[in-house]
C-alpha cells in the first residue's frame, strides 16, 4: 500500500470521530498529531523490510540443526532462543538497519498522521518538503544534507560494529 494511503487510513482509523478512535482516546492513547503517531506510521511503513530480511535469515538455517534440537527434546522457546536467534542475528541486524533507514526517510504516512506542527511533529522529511515548497530551497538542501550525513554515519557505524561482532 502506498505510504500516503497508509497515512490516510491511519487518519481515518485513529480519528476520535469514530468508535475505534474514541476507544483509544478513552484509554489515553492519542496518536494523531503526536510523536507516538509518527513512530506508529514509520514503523508500519518500514516493518516489511525487517520482516522480509528476518524471514530469509531464519529460512537459511539448516533444518538439521532444528531437527537436532527437537531430538534433544528442547522446547520450541529454547530452540528459538538458543538456535534460531543466534544464527539469524546478522540477518535480523541488517533488517533492522534497513528498517531504520526506511523509517527515517518516511514522508507520506508521517505527514498524514503527524501533520507538520513545528517543534512537535515536524520531522526532517516534512521540513525538507515544506521548505522546498515555500521557496526556502537552501534550507531544504541544508536539512537534506544533515539527514544524509546522519544516516550515512549511523549506518557506517552499524556496519563496523556488525563486522566486529562477527569476527572469530
Amino acid at each position: 500500500m502506498p505510504p500516503l494511503v497508509t497515512g490516510l487510513c491511519f487518519l481515518l482509523l485513529l480519528n476520535p470521530g469514530n468508535s475505534f478512535g474514541r476507544f483509544l482516546q478513552q484509554w489515553g492513547l492519542e496518536l494523531l498529531f503526536t510523536p507516538a503517531g509518527i513512530v506508529l506510521a514509520q514503523f508500519f511503513v518500514a516493518s516489511p523490510f525487517f520482516i522480509k530480511t528476518a524471514r530469509e535469515s531464519i529460512a537459511a538455517i539448516p533444518t538439521n540443526l532444528l531437527a537436532a534440537s527437537a531430538t534433544l527434546h528442547a522446547s520450541d522457546f529454547y530452540t528459538f532462543r538458543r538456535v534460531i536467534l543466534p544464527l539469524s542475528r546478522k540477518g535480523a541486524s541488517a533488517g533492522l538497519a534497513m528498517t531504520w533507514a526506511r523509517a527515517l526517510g518516511e514522508f507520506g504516512a508521517t505527514a498524514m498522521v503527524a501533520g507538520s506542527i513545528p517543534g512537535k511533529t515536524e520531522t526532517m522529511t516534512i521540513s525538507i518538503y515544506m521548505e522546498a515548497m515555500s521557496g526556502g530551497l537552501n534550507n531544504s538542501i541544508s536539512t537534506a544534507l544533515v539527514l544524509v550525513l546522519f544516516s550515512f554515519t549511523l549506518l557506517f557505524i552499524l556496519k563496523i560494529q556488525a563486522g566486529r561482532q562477527y569476527e572469530y
